[in-house]
């Protein structure tokens, strides 16, 4: 390895970390001289080992990357490559459903996305349309929030004059905006009998018909999601089976936050959206990697947006992590406030130290010895 002399390190240093402070610092009774590193975001001395540490990872990323572009002919998704696309695929079960939706909207087969609130839905729908190459627009439409006497002529539109209160033009309807595009129909399971119907129909011919307008043909692919249980509403009555046939040509089921096992990415995901000068600790996010998460991904991101917020200098600290999941007004400095597993989490990185557990925490040593079902000592 060539030798850097000493005089340029400064500026070799400042290539290898751009966005940090190096300053050269010299004692001129003793001629001793010393560089010093400050980064920009963690506010925090940078060794001389992490500067091996930043270039060994550089030169590795760079062999890395030149050796799976030999390796690898085919490219993965554009999801699966990069959490900038908006979907975060790092589970193997959720690679797994994107690689069938991408080859399903390649060949504009209706796909029927099945999931708990927060899961993902949407955006899985929005790749989706995204992998199809259509270039008509998505068209989202929350079937349970339109009222059931305007549902119908929301969707496929009407003419003027087809009814008192008709705007004037009448109105094209969202199943022909989405023509040559996608339409992504949420909460498919409350849509009245009534309409599935009309649904139906434009299932079997691809065409619409305004309230009092002409039948006419459009080119849709259609998208739809729900988190009830369809097979129960059919028992019930409540929604057509024929219609579900045609729905689900693909379905697949997104899986719950806690099943997942890309939570880290998800969370660095999410907060790079809400903030990119912002960072998080491996100990905090084993403390949200411990909760239960029944809102999924759009509780986490709201946690998260918390968690910008309590963040100092851009950097999310012991401090600021203690009102991340609960909001002010919410009781503080107990077991429900800190989570046994973030407490376990740290009484291991400090070497079993509960003093020092407790310091980091900002609670006292009982609340630790609780943690571990232990007693405090006489």
């Amino acid at each position: 390895m060539k030798t850097v002399p000493f005089d340029e390190w400064p500026i070799r240093l400042k290539e290898l970390l751009p966005n940090a402070s190096v300053n050269f610092v010299e004692n001129e009774r003793s001629g001793i001289g010393a560089i010093v590193v400050l980064h920009a975001r963690r506010r925090q001395l940078i060794t001389h080992r992490d500067v091996q540490k930043s270039r060994s990872e550089s030169e590795g990323r760079e062999t890395a990357s030149s050796s799976s572009a030999r390796k690898d002919s085919k490219p993965e998704p554009r999801s699966l490559q990069s959490p900038a696309a908006g979907f975060v695929a790092r589970d193997p079960a959720v690679r797994a459903i994107v690689r069938q939706v991408e080859t399903a909207a390649a060949r504009k087969m209706p796909i029927l996305i099945r999931g708990e609130t927060g899961t993902g839905k949407e955006q899985l729908a929005r790749h989706a349309h995204m992998a199809s190459g259509r270039t008509g627009a998505f068209i989202p439409v929350n079937c349970a929030a339109l009222p059931e006497s305007l549902i119908e002529s929301e969707l496929f539109g009407y003419a003027e004059g087809a009814f008192t209160g008709a705007r004037r033009g009448g109105a094209i309807g969202l199943v022909r905006e989405a023509d040559g595009g996608t339409l992504f129909l949420d909460e498919i399971g409350d849509m009245p009998v009534a309409l599935q119907a009309v649904l139906l129909r434009l299932l079997d011919d691809w065409t619409v018909r305004p309230v009092g307008g002409v039948r006419s043909k459009v080119d849709v692919f259609l998208i739809s999601a729900t988190n009830a249980r369809l097979d129960k509403a059919i028992a019930e009555g409540r929604f057509r089976s024929d219609l579900l046939y045609r729905l689900n040509t693909l379905e697949v089921t997104l899986p719950r936050l806690r099943d997942r096992n890309d939570f880290d990415a998800i969370v660095r995901h999410l907060l790079n959206t809400i903030d990119p000068t912002c960072e998080i600790t491996p100990t905090d996010i084993a403390h949200l990697a411990a909760r239960p998460w029944p809102g999924n991904v759009r509780e986490l991101r709201n946690v998260l947006a918390r968690f910008s917020l309590a963040a100092a200098d851009g950097f999310i600290n012991e401090a600021s992590a203690e009102n991340i999941v609960h909001p002010a007004g919410t009781e503080s400095g107990s077991l429900h406030d800190i989570h046994r597993a973030r407490i376990l989490v740290v009484y291991a990185e400090t070497a079993g130290n509960v003093s020092e557990t407790a310091r980091r925490l900002g609670v006292s040593r009982n609340t630790i010895y609780r943690a571990l079902g232990q007693k405090k000592p006489e």
